[in-house]
């Protein structure tokens, strides 16, 4: 499990008891990547999700040189761009679901 062997590290945020965002940052070597990043509904388009993505970014500087986050088009793909991070590929998928 990469947390109990120190390569994961989660950071929440807080109003008052109640957790309202939180992001997990996986480090192999160099490179990082962000996980399962979330912000409450009651909390959003406050900048809790940027200032987690910021904190977790230092603590793995400098150590980590590259930090990547997998996003599908959407308000927090937005978010992440004004945070800094650019689109370097795009992922597509598709499914077939079967007749009723």
């Amino acid at each position: 499990m990469e947390i109990r062997s120190g390569k994961a590290m989660w950071w929440g945020a807080f109003d008052r008891d109640a957790l309202v965002g939180s992001l997990g940052l996986v480090a192999l070597g160099e490179r990082a990547r962000y996980q399962d990043v979330q912000t409450a509904s009651t909390h959003r388009k406050r900048g809790i999700a940027s200032a987690l993505l910021v904190a977790a970014a230092n603590a793995l500087l400098p150590v980590v040189k590259q930090l990547v986050i997998v996003a599908e088009q959407s308000a927090a793909r937005r978010v992440y761009e004004r945070a800094g991070f650019a689109v370097i590929e795009t992922v597509v998928s598709a499914c077939r679901y079967p007749r009723d």
